[in-house]
């Protein structure tokens, strides 16, 4: 059925609801006169319906974990970046180059994800609303060489294991954790020696990763039935909000 619309200003708007997602068109005539000449112009449009509703989606599972910066894809289908308004309640969002975010979490069981559509008249309005659950991250698993936690080792292996770079204090996250390629940097650690014996335990303090001198001289001098022990372990860097699970070998 055809519909007139009247021109104003030498403009004629035309405005309907618009029906189902996808491509769509639009066709009439535009019909003028030049003098005393009647002239019709026919044209046709195509234009695309969208549904208006923020896609919200963390990019490790729905969860936040304090400490971390957790990747956000959000979008809405037909609409530029610079129409979207995000935000985030008990917590921070960093935009990247890219359009996506990075969400901060320190504290809380949940952050609500909010997206809105900055309209023309300065206003906005809201296309919705996610829920993510805060978690702390699991604690770190402490590595010295390649001694695994709970192991037991012979003396000889356990040597061999301090000298060079082999000596160095590593912590991962484990294969089950979400997130990879997080690198970790220790600030300081207590190495412990308890001798089978009875002999009172010896502590050293340890800045850094890589186990100093006097910890060398101490391990040199382990016997079979012996423990070491390393606790007390600082997390430097990412954040300090991370912690760790204790490491212990006993010596064969």
């Amino acid at each position: 059925e055809g519909k007139t619309i009247a021109f104003n200003n030498g403009k004629a708007n035309y405005t309907t609801i618009a029906f189902g997602e996808g491509k769509h068109e639009i066709e009439g005539y535009v019909s003028y006169f030049v003098g005393d000449k009647y002239k019709r112009l026919p044209f046709r449009k195509e234009y695309t319906v969208y549904n208006a509703a923020a896609n919200i989606s963390a990019v490790r599972m729905n969860v936040l974990y304090i400490g971390i910066e957790n990747p956000i894809a959000i979008s809405v289908p037909g609409y530029p970046a610079n129409k979207i308004a995000v935000s985030i309640a008990n917590g921070e969002l960093v935009k990247q180059e890219d359009n996506t975010y990075i969400a901060k979490v320190y504290k809380g069981k949940e952050a609500r994800i909010s997206v809105a559509l900055k309209t023309d008249d300065g206003k906005s309005k809201n296309l919705g609303t996610s829920i993510f659950r805060v978690l702390h991250p699991p604690k770190l698993y402490p590595i010295l060489g390649n001694l695994q936690n709970g192991e037991e080792v012979d003396t000889t292996s356990i040597k061999t294991q301090i000298k060079g770079a082999a000596s160095r204090l590593a912590l991962t996250t484990g294969a089950s954790f979400p997130f990879s390629g997080l690198n970790f940097n220790v600030g300081s650690y207590t190495l412990t020696l308890y001798k089978a014996n009875g002999t009172n335990p010896k502590s050293i303090t340890i800045s850094g990763e890589v186990l100093n001198q006097e910890a060398v001289n101490l391990i040199n001098t382990i016997s079979s039935g012996d423990k070491i022990i390393i606790d007390a372990i600082k997390v430097a860097a990412p954040d300090e909000a991370w912690s760790t699970m204790p490491f212990v070998i006993t010596v064969k």
